[in-house]
């Protein structure tokens, strides 16, 4: 009885136990105002498209809140959402022929990690331009990196 009852429990917790992929977020830039992390596991070539996509997740201190804050003109609401976003998540597409570095998506999350807002953006950045973009390809160098 207790090999049924064992195995059928081994069973359940099998079957529905809530399953995720990995993350491995590694350093990229760590500042007071914000830290920027490369989640690794998420790397990939596609072939395909001659394109590296990964994952990019930002956390803004309350004091680079602060500064954005202090830079822009928000009404209340929009500061009340701004500081309540805890991380974001940017899906990101490299594509090396052209260094054309897109931001697929980004994701915002309030702190106990439930989805706040989606933004769909696929808008693109040339890093082939000389003296631009600097964090952006110190971001592809770490993507490279991870590659080896």
């Amino acid at each position: 009885m207790k090999k049924w009852l064992c195995g059928i429990l081994l069973l359940g917790i099998t079957l529905f136990s809530n399953t995720s992929y990995a993350e491995n977020w590694e350093d990229v830039m760590i500042l007071d105002e914000c830290q920027v992390y490369l989640d690794t596991d998420s790397i990939y070539c596609d072939y395909d498209s001659n394109s590296i996509n990964f994952r990019l997740k930002s956390v803004v201190s309350d004091k680079g809140k602060d500064i954005v804050l202090a830079d822009k003109n928000y009404n209340s609401e929009d500061e009340k959402i701004f500081r309540s976003i805890a991380y974001q998540i940017e899906d990101k597409s490299y594509f090396v022929a052209e260094k054309i570095l897109y931001t697929k998506q980004n994701t915002f999350y309030d702190i106990n990690n439930n989805v706040m807002y989606v933004q769909n953006k696929n808008k693109g950045v040339d890093l082939g331009k000389d003296g631009e973009y600097g964090f952006e390809k110190m971001v592809i160098l770490k993507v490279f990196e991870y590659l080896r």
